[in-house]
């Protein structure tokens, strides 16, 4: 048998064609798969904490980071609490203290009220304005 033959048995040069493509395509899969595999197994790497560079490590970071955070943000929310009783302590505090000069002040307004009363009444004439 010569290589004639062989080509022939082969489905002449189109079967050969044929045979060398399928030679071609298996060994890029065989290929794919090897580096498939290897990208599987580094991956599958990433999910094992490794103290510091795997993405589990990361990723156990970005939790732990965002712990912290989240205490601090409630810790500045109960000091906003606190600042804004003081604050409304302190407003009463004053509303309480205007009330009272108000209310001097209205009681010192009666008494002049009341001394310029009297002396019209006795005849006595109010002291000039400047």
């Amino acid at each position: 048998m010569g290589g004639a033959d062989i080509i022939q048995a082969l489905g002449g040069f189109g079967g050969l064609a044929a045979l060398l493509t399928s030679l071609a395509a298996w060994r890029k899969s065989t290929q794919t798969e090897q580096t498939t595999g290897a990208t599987i197994t580094e991956v599958s790497r990433q999910f094992k904490p490794d103290h510091g560079e795997s993405m589990a490590d990361k990723i156990d970071g970005i939790l732990t980071s965002q712990d912290l955070h989240t205490s601090m943000i409630e810790s500045l929310g109960h000091q906003v609490g606190e600042i804004r009783a003081d604050a409304q302590q302190f407003r009463d505090i004053e509303d309480k203290r205007i009330s009272r000069l108000e209310k001097r002040q209205e009681q010192t307004i009666d008494i002049a009220r009341n001394i310029m009363l009297d002396r019209l009444h006795k005849g006595d004439t109010p002291p000039a304005s400047s």
